[in-house]
């Protein structure tokens, strides 16, 4: 297995063409999760046309937060959230990372093979075969590369790892087709040294 690169998806993005989203500072929170980021000021940009890496993570918060509220409003509209369903409110959350990272543009539908070159040689991702329909992804990374953990310091419930299996879900189901599903099975958020996912593929019909 390769070192861990702390590759980050934006530079890694970089290399095949991908632009990166210039975004105005903004933050808010979801009460629990975000409480350690509501009150998080970006500095002014050295420039007046220049964005910084924290400013993106704080623009990136404020969204990812927007669409985690508007799932939970379309759940429950009078305000209640006993029953919300966790996993479909992060799968429109993880949209935001998705659309930020341009993946419709970098994944061609029904190619398998093509996207998981690109994840090798341009995310630096190392991927095994547990089995035909079963991949193993390591990430190959030291740190979170998630931007909200970025913009919180760290300071994160281990759920977030949730929103990773859907946007990872959406993301090989574009390259696959059918329904995937994706396990986060080691995070660094829950203290492990690498992210490491599980993909399963969907069977063929018979």
């Amino acid at each position: 297995m390769e070192e861990n690169k702390n590759i980050s998806r934006r530079d890694a993005l970089k290399r095949i063409g991908a632009s990166t989203l210039a975004i105005a500072v903004g933050t808010s929170g979801i009460a629990g999760m975000l409480e350690s980021c509501t009150t998080k000021k970006a500095e002014e940009p050295a420039f007046a046309n220049a964005v910084s890496d924290e400013q993106q993570d704080l623009e990136f918060t404020r969204n990812w937060t927007q669409k985690m509220m508007e799932a939970i409003a379309e759940q429950r509209v009078d305000g209640a959230a006993d029953g919300i369903n966790i996993r479909e409110a992060m799968r429109k959350c993880s949209r935001v990372c998705y659309d930020k990272n341009g993946f419709d543009g970098i994944i061609k539908e029904g190619d398998l093979e093509g996207f998981l070159k690109t994840a090798k040689d341009d995310f630096g991702w190392g991927i095994e075969n547990e089995s035909d329909k079963v991949l193993i992804v390591h990430e190959n990374n030291t740190e979170c590369l998630c931007p909200m953990v970025r913009a919180c310091k760290g300071k994160m419930a281990t759920s977030l790892c949730t929103c990773t299996e859907t946007e990872l879900e959406r993301m090989f189901a574009r390259a696959y087709g059918g329904d995937v599903k994706a396990e986060v099975i080691q995070a660094i958020l829950r203290g492990d040294k690498s992210c490491v996912y599980r993909i399963e593929l969907p069977q063929e019909q018979d």
